[in-house]
């Protein structure tokens, strides 16, 4: 993920509607405190994808109550970060959607136990450097991603409280 900017994702933006995965998961589960974990698996299809179309098509897809790619991605950088740090959102993104057994989801929790946690050189988090530095006007989020192989991985934990 050589050259890999903010800025080079947002211009990539308006190209993800014409690319085509092998597979696209984006799963999202809410924890019991009004935030959630949301993980999201990528394989390109046939074509060439730039790293900055893939990390594009994460946060291009907007939902309720978050705000637009433009309103917040040129607030952030990206921070190499070490694979204990990604084990540790890991960790915390298993405790969290367990802590209260109503919320217990069996497929989130067994996807997040199945992340590719080896063998991985390029682990970034997305960082901000003012305000709003993530997706959500309220709370914390942690966002990281990385690639293993042709699959890229995207690791989002937001506490709304």
């Amino acid at each position: 993920m050589t050259n890999l900017s903010p800025q080079a994702v947002l211009d990539a933006v308006s190209d993800v509607s014409n690319l085509w995965f092998d597979i696209e998961l984006d799963l999202l589960q809410r924890t019991w405190q009004c935030g959630h974990v949301r993980v999201v698996v990528l394989l390109a299809s046939h074509q060439t994808t730039s790293d900055a179309q893939l990390l594009a098509r994460v946060i291009s897809r907007t939902g309720s109550g978050r705000l637009l790619p433009a309103e917040w991605f040129p607030n952030v950088y990206f921070q190499h970060v070490n694979l204990e740090s990604l084990k540790s959102l890991i960790t915390y993104a298993i405790n969290d959607i367990t802590e209260n057994s109503y919320l217990i989801s069996n497929s989130m929790e067994s996807l997040l136990k199945s992340l590719p946690c080896e063998d991985i050189q390029n682990i970034f988090e997305i960082e901000a450097h003012k305000n709003p530095g993530s997706p959500f006007n309220y709370g914390p989020t942690y966002q990281m991603f990385w690639k293993k192989g042709d699959y890229f991985y995207y690791l989002e934990h937001h506490y709304e409280s």
